[in-house]
C-alpha cells in the first residue's frame, strides 16, 4: 500500500567543507500530489446514527457534488459508527452547498449536524458554544415527583402552562 522510501543524498559544499543531507522521497508522492484535489477542507458530520453505514452518508452528500473522501470512524469492539464522520468534497462550491443543504437534516433516523471541520484547538471552544445554544433552545427540564397515580400528562402539562410554554412532558 505504501511506496518504498528512497533516500537520495544531497551534497553541498560550504567554505571547502563537504556536507551531506539525506532527503526522503517516494515514487508515489509526485503522482499523489497531482491526483489529489487542490481543495481539501473537510466537512464534519455529527450526531450520526450508530447504525449508519458509509453508503448512507455518501448518498446524501453525492446529491450536492463529488465526494472525494469519506471517513467514518468505527467502534473497535462493535464495528458500528462512533457517531461522527468527515467528508471532503471536490471544490468549494460543492463544499458550501453540502453544508447548507444537509445541516440539521435527517439521515438514518437522526438529525445530523454538518459544519466545516475545525482544528482540534477550536473543537473544545465550539462544544461549549453548542451546549450553551442547546440549553437556550431546549429550555429547562423540571423533575416533578410524588405525583398522584391519577395524574395524567394533560393535567400535568396544563398545570405548568400557567407559567410558560411547555415543550415536552413525559
Amino acid at each position: 500500500q505504501h511506496a518504498p522510501l528512497a533516500f537520495v543524498p544531497k551534497l553541498r559544499v560550504a567554505r571547502g567543507v563537504l556536507f551531506s543531507e539525506v532527503e526522503e522521497a517516494t515514487e508515489a508522492s509526485a503522482e499523489n500530489a497531482e491526483s489529489e484535489p487542490a481543495f481539501d477542507t473537510a466537512i464534519y458530520i455529527g450526531n450520526i446514527s450508530f447504525d449508519a453505514v458509509e453508503s448512507d452518508l455518501r448518498a446524501a452528500f453525492a446529491e450536492h457534488g463529488t465526494v472525494q473522501k469519506l471517513q467514518m470512524p468505527l467502534d473497535r469492539e462493535t464495528g458500528r459508527s462512533r457517531g461522527f464522520a468527515f467528508v471532503t468534497m471536490s471544490n468549494t462550491e460543492e463544499h458550501a452547498a453540502a453544508i447548507a443543504a444537509l445541516d440539521q437534516t435527517e439521515v438514518g433516523g437522526r438529525t445530523i449536524y454538518v459544519s466545516e471541520s475545525l482544528p482540534k484547538e477550536k473543537v473544545a471552544e465550539n462544544k461549549k458554544k453548542y451546549k450553551d445554544q442547546r440549553k437556550r433552545n431546549m429550555g429547562t427540564k423540571i423533575y416533578v415527583g410524588n405525583l398522584n397515580f391519577d395524574t395524567t400528562l394533560e393535567t400535568l402539562q396544563a398545570s405548568f402552562e400557567a407559567f410558560g410554554e411547555v415543550t415536552d412532558c413525559f
